[in-house]
């Protein structure tokens, strides 16, 4: 069988996506994974998920599915919404206060067999106190795969990219890939 160099080849991956959402005082959103998370429980995560299937097919069984009848155009735009879904489902944040996602790059969780995953980024219309406040009200859909919230000021990523320090041993591995994403679309050093 030929493999074409890739050992990936003949295997599907999930599709995660994850975002650096960018505070209007300059900081980026970090969430601390439940302990109960079943992939990085209790480390560092940029808010992200997956896109949903069912968003464009409904409820079906795998069986039913059938992807060739797929709009690309609708796969597509459920990429850059389940983004957007995902940022007010974890953060409690109202998507009215965000920008358009804008794809950034894919990188590859090497933990979880290569799975990629796209990084994005959102700007948000409030401070990082203000959506403190509404995340620790805790009435977001996902309250429960999160314990905290944190905010990195911009003009330090790049240094904890390169630094590897105790907390960059705290992310995950979805927070490493898209904070290195971030530093590389965005030229910071």
């Amino acid at each position: 069988m030929i493999s074409y160099g890739n050992s990936q080849a003949f295997l599907s991956d999930a599709l995660g996506v994850g975002a650096s959402v960018v505070t209007s005082n300059q900081k980026l959103i970090l969430l601390k994974r439940s302990h109960h998370c079943a992939e990085a429980p209790s480390m560092w995560d940029v808010p992200g998920g997956h896109a949903e299937p069912s968003q464009i097919i409904g409820e079906k069984r795998l069986e039913e599915i059938d992807v060739t009848s797929m709009s690309s155009q609708s796969v597509l735009h459920e990429i850059f919404d389940s983004i957007t879904r995902e940022v007010v489902d974890e953060v409690n944040i109202p998507g009215i206060l965000l920008s358009q996602p804008l794809y950034m790059g894919t990188h590859r969780n090497l933990l979880s067999a290569g799975r990629p995953s796209l990084a994005f980024v959102i700007k948000c219309d409030l401070t990082s106190d203000e959506i403190q406040t509404l995340y620790k009200q805790g009435s977001q859909i996902e309250a429960d795969e999160t314990t905290n919230i944190m905010f990195l000021p911009i003009d330090s990523v790049a240094a904890l990219t390169q630094d590897r320090n105790d907390i960059w041993e705290s992310f995950a591995p979805s927070a490493k890939g898209n904070l290195t994403t971030f530093c590389i679309a965005h030229g910071l050093r």
